[in-house]
């Protein structure tokens, strides 16, 4: 699995690049009993976002 993230990881970046929100991704693995579960989360946000949210906040606090 980790092969296949690894050979399409330029094409996951430059979607990602493409993304104007913050996008959640997650990684899964399989247990003894073959049932996959969720290892890990996290968000990729825009190099902007941090003053996109401080905007935001400015116009829904007023």
């Amino acid at each position: 699995m980790a092969d296949v993230l690894i050979a399409e990881s330029n094409a996951i970046r430059a979607r990602l690049n493409e993304t104007a929100v913050p996008t959640m991704i997650a990684a899964y693995a399989r247990n003894d009993e073959g049932a996959w579960f969720e290892e890990t989360r996290g968000f990729i946000v825009p190099d902007d976002w941090p003053e996109r949210t401080q905007a935001f906040a400015v116009v829904t606090t007023i």
